[in-house]
């Protein structure tokens, strides 16, 4: 689990109003995280995990702004990395003087972006809803990046031959 920044205000509002139950309450721990064997990334500058040896780095943010986050990111780390924070489906691709493959990939929301609670975000229609699967073979890292699909109170995303909906 890639610790973002929305989640990471419990551990400020603990640091700041509750300061005895440091410890004690975590998102790790209200999630049952280690119960159920899941990594917890926990968010900050220099967050970064890597599943595989050969393949990006996962955080929750981009490493710059503006109108390209992900060429941006690729620029600044010098590395492949995927990420989730800005909430829009993007990509880039470059190759490096040696050679090297270098991608970055933003992978939309799974929020329900048509949900009134979202009205509070001017720009919110542009969100798209998304994932990525990675998949490692022979050492090679593969990235599939899908959209979802909304047509009214229906989802949609296609993967290889499969369509599922929901």
């Amino acid at each position: 689990l890639i610790e973002g920044n929305h989640s990471h205000r419990l551990v400020r509002w603990i640091k700041s109003k509750g300061p005895e139950l440091e410890g004690i309450l975590s998102l790790p721990k209200l999630l049952d995280l280690n119960d159920l064997t899941i990594n917890y990334i926990p968010y900050g500058p220099y967050q970064r995990y890597m599943p595989f040896s050969s393949g990006p780095i996962i955080r929750h943010e981009p490493m710059v702004g503006g109108r390209s986050p992900c060429l941006g990111t690729i620029e600044k780390a010098s590395h492949s990395v995927i990420f989730g924070h800005i909430h829009r489906m993007q990509s880039a691709h470059m190759v490096t003087i040696d050679g090297r493959q270098l991608y970055s990939y933003s992978v939309g929301c799974l929020c329900d972006i048509e949900h009134p609670v979202f009205s509070y975000v001017k720009n919110h229609h542009q969100w798209q809803q998304g994932f990525c699967i990675l998949t490692e073979i022979n050492n090679q890292v593969y990235v599939d990046n899908i959209q979802i699909s909304r047509k009214k109170s229906r989802s949609a995303c296609k993967y290889g031959e499969f369509i599922y909906e929901g």
